[in-house]
């Protein structure tokens, strides 16, 4: 299983990389706008997934006793059969003119010509404090999705699948996704994303310490959901984009990933040791709640002229 692990968590990144840097190239006048759609589509596959997943392994169990005990190998067969799919599915029909994008050109509405304001170094003081953010991001995001199943199963005695339900809308969350790109593409992105931070860690600390009943977590999975994948994991990757010329665009996209995945990679030791130690209470008030706090004060000390404007004229 850690080598399974290890590599999906390869190939995610992989593919991420590629996808958010072709993206970002192509779409940059609305970059945020376009990347939003993108997590909206990541966040139906979250809502439905844990149901179809659940689903799958009922619908083997119940067949024969003998499967009962490998019925959780079913939803790991039909993911790769799927993923193989959808890899010659792009293969074939993804054109090379959208994923090899170059970014703007001379008449594009980011002139070359008027960016005498950006760093020329790919490493800034922007592109600092967006690493910092993805840190926090992994840490706290992924933190609460490695463990959150255990916690309402063990804590609050929810059944499988209401507990796989409740973490459903988590995904649910990921369709508000265009709506943090629009917002980040209209107003001040750090103080978006600083917001979004700020919402993020009340949330995290009423999933463990407040909310007791399947209403309330599906509520909270929700928010989690809209507001660190909708607002901070959309708006942190094209700030970070924004942070660099347009040529540098792919290596911003690594950055981001390999920061946010970085910490993804420890953050679910981190949020056992911390339970171990302060309960689930204390550990989501350090790793859920105080790790945000710490991402939206980042963010403040984002410079705003050392940003690539990315809205037309006509936006």
């Amino acid at each position: 299983m850690l080598f399974y692990r290890a590599m999906t968590g390869i190939g995610e990144g992989m593919q991420m990389a590629g996808l958010f840097a072709a993206v970002g190239s192509y779409f940059h006048q609305k970059r945020s706008f376009y990347i939003g759609w993108m997590i909206v589509a990541y966040g139906v596959g979250g809502f439905f997934g844990p149901r179809i997943g659940a689903q799958l392994a009922q619908a083997t169990a119940a067949k024969s006793p003998q499967l009962a005990l490998t019925a959780w190998h079913t939803p790991f067969i039909w993911f790769a059969g799927l993923g193989f799919g959808l890899a010659a599915l792009v293969l074939i029909a993804v054109p090379k003119g959208f994923s090899e994008s170059k970014g703007p050109g001379s008449t594009a509405a980011v002139d070359l010509a008027a960016l005498s304001h950006m760093p020329e170094n790919v490493w800034n003081r922007n592109v600092i404090m967006g690493f910092i953010g993805s840190v926090i991001l992994g840490y706290s995001l992924y933190g609460f999705l490695g463990l959150y199943t255990t916690y309402v199963r063990d804590v609050l005695k929810f059944a499988p699948m209401a507990a796989a339900v409740a973490f459903s809308y988590f995904g649910l969350g990921g369709f508000m996704s265009f709506v943090g790109g629009w917002f980040g593409d209209r107003f001040p992105q750090r103080w978006v994303t600083a917001g979004a931070f700020g919402f993020l860690a009340l949330v995290g600390y009423s999933m463990y310490n407040l909310a007791t009943t399947l209403s309330a977590q599906c509520t909270l999975c929700f928010l989690t959901g809209a507001l660190g994948s909708g607002f901070v994991f959309v708006n942190l990757l094209t700030l970070l984009q924004r942070s660099v010329r347009p040529q540098m665009v792919g290596r911003a996209s690594g950055i981001f990933l390999t920061s946010l995945f970085g910490a993804a990679s420890t953050s679910g030791y981190l949020m056992a040791a911390l339970v171990g130690k302060f309960g689930w209470g204390g550990a989501a008030l350090v790793e859920l709640t105080l790790l945000p706090i710490i991402g939206m004060i980042a963010m403040v000390f984002v410079n705003p002229n050392q940003l690539i404007a990315v809205k037309s004229k006509k936006a």
